[in-house]
């Protein structure tokens, strides 16, 4: 199964012209890697907060 079609081919087969830029900056890479670890970092806090205010019962 050698398919070497492209995108930009497939697009241009129908008379479109490919517009979107498919690439990931570095402003980008930094988004997504904050994106990802804010959740833990905030889950932390929280289990932080509990042991500080609810003692080990918590």
């Amino acid at each position: 199964m050698n398919d070497t079609r492209t995108d930009a081919g497939d697009l241009a087969d129908y008379g479109y012209q490919q517009e979107l830029k498919r690439t990931l900056s570095a402003w980008a890479v930094f988004a997504i890697g904050f994106a990802t670890i804010s959740p833990v970092v905030g889950i932390y806090a929280v289990v932080q907060l509990g042991f500080v205010f609810a003692g080990p019962a918590w």
